[in-house]
Order: C-alpha cells, then structure tokens, then sequence
C-alpha cells in the first residue's frame, strides 16, 4: 500500500526543460493533468513530498503551489536525504513511491517500496 508519493521536479514534474522568454528570465513547465495527479492523491489522504538536487525560485513555486508533506530542496544525496526525512517522519521505507529520472536518483529509487522513471530516460 502507497502511502507517500515522493517526487523529484525536472524531468518528473517538469519536461526536463527550460525555457527562456526574451528577457532571459528562465522558466519551467508542468502539465495540467500532472497537477491534477497531485491534488487527487492528495484527496484521497496520499502524503505528496518532492525531494530535487536545484533550490531556485521554481522551487519555492512548487512549494506554495503544492503545499507538500514533504519538501527537500538542493539535495544532492537522495538516498540520503531520503532517510533522514524517513526517520525524522516515522515512514516506511516500503509504503513510499519515488519517482526520479536521473542518475542521481537511482539509489533511492531502488531503496524504497514504489519507485518509477519515465520512459526517455
């Protein structure tokens, strides 16, 4: 049984990309139906945290706009990161979904109950 949906922000949240409009102020795009996801797990009482290896304003928007369980910005180690919100938070490794699409999430995609990348990866 899910009980915590974790999620990294680009290439999960995000279509990995960034785009520039012309005054070089970068910007991040989410899917409508990715919002939606989000708001039905929530609904239905799944705990949602994000854990991502950036800290910049996109970031602090996914904060607000979300208002996450669980938010880890600038976390290089996930799997250690990972853990010590695990044990701080009394979760269970096994009842957790990750969703991760890069090198860096690897171990802690492999480490807990649920885990999944997307295809392109």
């Amino acid at each position: 049984l899910i009980c915590v949906v974790l999620l990294d922000i680009d290439g999960i949240l995000t279509d990995g990309a960034v785009y520039v409009d012309s005054l070089g102020k970068e910007t991040k795009r989410i899917q409508f139906d990715d919002i939606d996801a989000i708001f039905k797990l929530k609904r239905e009482g799944i705990k949602i945290g994000f854990i991502t290896g950036e800290d910049n304003d996109f970031c602090q928007y996914v904060k607000t706009r979300f208002n996450p369980d669980f938010f880890l910005v600038g976390c290089k180690d996930k799997l250690g990161g990972f853990k010590k919100l695990a044990e701080k938070n009394n979760l269970d490794k096994e009842t957790v979904c990750y969703a991760g699409d890069s090198e860096r999430d690897i171990e802690l995609l492999k480490y807990v109950g649920y885990s999944f990348a997307p295809n392109d990866v």
